[in-house]
C-alpha cells in the first residue's frame, strides 16, 4: 500500500508538458498552482491537386513551367494564409 501511495504522490507532483502550437517543443505550464495542459486541435488540411493547375498534360517550355509553378505557389500560400495545411494528392494514391 505504501508503494501505491508513493506512486500516486509522485504522479501528482510530476510536471505536465504542454505545447503552445503544433510543432513547438513541450514546455511546463503552471497556472495558479495547478498544472494545465492546453489542448491544441490540429489544423485542417486541404488537398491540392497539382494536375488541376495546368490545362496541358505535358509542360514543354520554360514559360509553361513558370506559369504552372506560379499557380501552384499561389494556391499553396492561399491555403496556408487561411490557417490550414496543404498537401498534394496524386491520382495513383486514390486508385486511378
Amino acid at each position: 500500500m505504501d508503494m501505491i501511495s508513493a506512486a500516486l504522490s509522485a504522479a501528482a507532483k510530476a510536471k505536465t508538458l504542454a505545447v503552445k502550437s503544433p510543432g513547438d517543443t513541450p514546455t511546463v505550464m503552471q497556472a495558479e498552482s495547478v498544472l494545465v495542459t492546453p489542448i491544441i486541435p490540429p489544423r485542417q488540411a486541404k488537398a491540392i491537386r497539382a494536375a488541376d493547375l495546368s490545362s496541358k498534360l505535358y509542360l514543354e517550355t520554360e514559360s509553361e513551367v513558370d506559369d504552372y509553378l506560379s499557380k501552384l505557389k499561389t494556391e499553396l500560400l492561399a491555403v496556408i494564409a487561411a490557417g490550414r495545411r496543404a498537401y498534394s494528392i496524386n491520382l495513383q494514391d486514390v486508385g486511378y
